[in-house]
C-alpha cells in the first residue's frame, strides 16, 4: 500500500486507514483509466476498414472524450419509483438519504 514498516509499527494507527483508502482510490482510478484506454483502442480498431468485415468502419474521434469517472446507470421506472418510496420513508424517519 506504500506504507513503510516504520510508519506501520511506530506511526499513528490512523495512517493505516489513510494509506488503505489512498491505495483503493488509486486502484479504482487505474481500473477506470484502463477502461477508457480500451475504449480508444476499440474505436481505433473499429475505424480500420481491414478489420471491419462485419460492418461500416466508424470515424475515429477527433477530440478526447470527456469522462467524469462516474458510471452512468440507466434506472428503470419501477426501480426509480421504489427509490422514491424508500427516500420518502427514510426522510419521514429522520434519516439522511443520498442518491
Amino acid at each position: 500500500m506504500g506504507m513503510s514498516a516504520d510508519e506501520y509499527w511506530y506511526g499513528d494507527p490512523s495512517l493505516i486507514y489513510a494509506y488503505a483508502k489512498a491505495f483503493e482510490n488509486k486502484r479504482k482510478t487505474e481500473i477506470q483509466m484502463a477502461w477508457v484506454i480500451g475504449g480508444y483502442v476499440r474505436n481505433a480498431l473499429m475505424s480500420t476498414p481491414v478489420l471491419m468485415g462485419m460492418g461500416e468502419p466508424i470515424d475515429y474521434p477527433e477530440m478526447p472524450y470527456e469522462h467524469d469517472f462516474e458510471p452512468k446507470r440507466e434506472i428503470s421506472p419501477e426501480k426509480k419509483e421504489l427509490m422514491e418510496k424508500f427516500k420518502a420513508k427514510a426522510m419521514s424517519m429522520g434519516l439522511k438519504y443520498k442518491d
